[in-house]
């Protein structure tokens, strides 16, 4: 593998982070079963030293035929794709993809893993392939992109997300600071495929989720660090979920990138990208505008 692959594997599989060895983090974290609309994404990488099919990144349903993850995690899976180092890729909903009771080995569509018509990148993001751009641009990009699924998903409710600019920095001012004697009012949970023990062992394979402490909001990411953890490989794209109550949950953000890009391997702090900007939202909108008029 060359480095330039190397380096945009690590960006598309890292994704964000993990404190101590001994953090409860999703790493080590809690079995997810109450987001359903929250995917793995899978892709189909033949003679793979972690199986043929392996979890590439996370993303949730934000329409029944759309679901939203990383931009890096899209940039990564087309360009892989396109050289043939992937030959396919595929959507889970199920808390583990390859659960021996519902994973049939060399047939996706028999294990229960949606088919995508189309791979759809925020055209404001950056060129994932370009290292030194993400090197001098780190934390200034709109890491967002979009899968177009072949066959809308009937069984899950979408998760809801912002429609207004400005909304999320709204919210989490006011729970996170303006209501900061009450922190049970500011609980960011993310939820992702990410790694599942520690030290890593690479192999991302079930749904689980963690609330981590905010740490302050700019005009496109929300901070988070570990407490008792984040997130680590193959958690990029992942919800990050304010619970407001039953159906009034919030998607605010996704799960992005460590904050500091040259830190440790899954330690530090990291950043989410947030749902409410300007870009954000007009990416969401076009993309479930075209599905629902058939240009997709």
């Amino acid at each position: 593998m060359s480095p330039q692959r190397r380096f945009v594997y690590f960006c598309a599989a890292v994704a964000v982070t993990l404190g101590t060895s001994d953090a409860r983090a999703l790493v080590n974290g809690t079995d997810d079963f109450s987001h359903p609309a929250v995917a793995a994404i899978l892709v189909y990488e033949p003679g793979s030293p972690r199986g043929d099919w392996v979890a590439h990144c996370s993303a949730f349903l934000i329409h029944p035929r759309v679901v939203l993850t990383a931009g890096h995690c899209v940039q990564g899976i087309q360009a892989d794709l396109a050289a043939g180092v992937y030959l396919d890729a595929r959507v889970s909903f199920q808390q583990n993809p390859f659960d021996p009771a519902t994973y049939v080995e060399g047939d996706p569509e028999a294990s229960g893993w949606f088919a995508i018509d189309e791979i759809v990148n925020n055209p404001d993001n950056p060129d994932w392939l370009n290292i030194p751009e993400i090197i001098e641009t780190w934390g200034t990009w709109h890491d967002q992109g979009a899968l177009i699924l072949a066959e809308p998903v009937r069984h899950i409710k979408p998760l809801r997300v912002p429609w207004m600019p400005g909304s999320v920095e709204f919210l989490m001012k006011l729970r996170c600071e303006f209501l900061s004697d009450l922190p049970q009012f500011c609980l960011p949970l993310l939820a992702g495929y990410g790694l599942q023990d520690f030290p890593p062992s690479f192999v991302p394979n079930r749904r689980q989720s963690v609330v981590t402490t905010y740490q302050g909001i700019d005009p496109l990411f929300i901070h988070t660090l570990g407490d008792p953890g984040d997130a680590c490989p193959g958690d990029s794209g992942g919800a990050v979920i304010m619970e407001t109550g039953r159906s009034h949950d919030l998607v605010v953000a996704l799960i992005s990138s460590p904050a500091d890009p040259l830190a440790p391997f899954c330690t530090g702090g990291s950043i989410q990208y947030r749902l409410d900007t300007e870009s954000s939202i007009r990416f969401m909108w076009d993309v479930i505008f075209d599905v629902e008029f058939g240009l997709h």
